[in-house]
């Protein structure tokens, strides 16, 4: 039998500050399985982002709205370290990001990689360029817009539709979400990898999103 035991619910936590760390593990439990939760903080450099974002295309992003939090959908690409969102000018996201530009986003992999249940990036979003864009404008706008157009498979003239502006998040805070399920034979394994951690970086409380 696996029990499922997050982070959150874990009677001990360790947190390592130092990139590509586990930040949480949980416990496992007396059944001997356990499907175990960690999360990773990763710097807005990390290879592992830029090779997995690059193909990745869905996200939910949370603006901040008069009567509380909003979420929509959105397709993303990843260019120089941060995530641009080619957004309808019409919608309450983008009335909502030009009054507080604090967002969150949780980017859903779609079972590219199974061991990562999802990214989740805090950040502050700017409007980049013109608004509406009608045509090329920046180097950087135009790298973004030739990624967009190699993810959707449409030509990229047909952004220039006068209803969309580009949006830049960049990264306050990344987490990567894992899941992997632990035996019984791995216990002393497990057990002997969060001394060090907690060892070397002592437990404080910690926020998974």
């Amino acid at each position: 039998m696996c029990a499922f035991v997050s982070a959150e619910s874990a009677p001990e936590r360790s947190r390592a500050s130092a990139r590509g760390d586990v930040e949480a593990l949980g416990r496992l439990s007396e059944e001997g399985e356990a499907m175990v939760q960690t999360s990773f903080r990763l710097d807005p450099g990390d290879e592992w982002l830029h090779s997995n974002l690059a193909s990745w295309w869905l996200a939910y992003l949370a603006t901040i709205g008069p009567a509380g939090p909003h979420v929509t959908p959105v397709a993303f690409v990843w260019v120089h370290q941060a995530v641009w969102i080619s957004s309808q000018i019409h919608t309450q996201r983008f009335v909502d990001l030009q009054r507080d530009p604090r967002v969150a986003m949780v980017i859903d992999p779609m079972g590219a990689d199974p061991t990562t249940r999802y990214v989740d990036i805090q950040g502050d979003a700017t409007v980049v360029g013109q608004v509406p864009f009608l045509a090329p404008q920046t180097p950087e706008i135009d790298e973004v817009e030739q990624r967009l157009a190699e993810k959707s498979g449409f030509p990229r003239e047909v952004q220039y539709d006068g209803l969309h502006a580009w949006v830049r998040v960049a990264p306050r805070k990344i987490l990567r979400i894992t899941s992997v399920i632990a035996h019984h034979n791995e216990a002393e394994h497990f057990a002997a990898g969060m001394a060090r951690a907690e060892k070397a970086h002592p437990t404080t409380p910690t926020d998974q999103g």
